[in-house]
């Protein structure tokens, strides 16, 4: 199977209340036969922001992302992931989590709340390598 290469990867950053926050954002396109989902998004939680997490905003960091890639929030499959680079000084990269958050608009086109799900690193694999898998 070859490996998916993202369509972006860099340091999002946002603004709280208080406190500038970033992640680091992996944007991967989704499978051409989804009509669900456009693209996954991967966002990692890292050691190095000060502010609030990923999931503490996650609806606002799903709409600025959106406006961002031209995307909307509720075709996207986000991933939050937790590893060794969410810690200072952790060096055991074999404890990880990955949450999968999903929206729907509703009737007044906003986000719904997000819906939450526990992944393993085999269901991330499938949500981002998804458009190069054999049929």
């Amino acid at each position: 199977m070859l490996q998916a290469q993202p369509v972006a990867d860099t340091t999002f950053t946002w603004r709280g209340y208080t406190h500038e926050s970033r992640t680091h954002l992996q944007l991967y396109p989704g499978p051409p036969d989804d009509e669900n989902r456009d693209h996954t998004v991967v966002l990692r939680e890292l050691a190095a922001n000060t502010g609030p997490t990923v999931l503490d905003d996650i609806e606002y960091v799903a709409e600025q992302v959106g406006r961002a890639f031209g995307m909307d929030p509720a075709r996207v499959a986000w991933v939050v992931h937790w590893g060794a680079f969410s810690y200072e000084g952790a060096t055991d990269s074999d404890k990880e989590v990955l949450v999968r958050v999903t929206f729907r608009r509703t009737s007044t086109e906003r986000l719904s709340a997000p819906y939450w799900r526990i992944i393993t690193p085999t269901d991330l694999r499938e949500l981002t390598d998804s458009r190069y898998q054999a049929p």
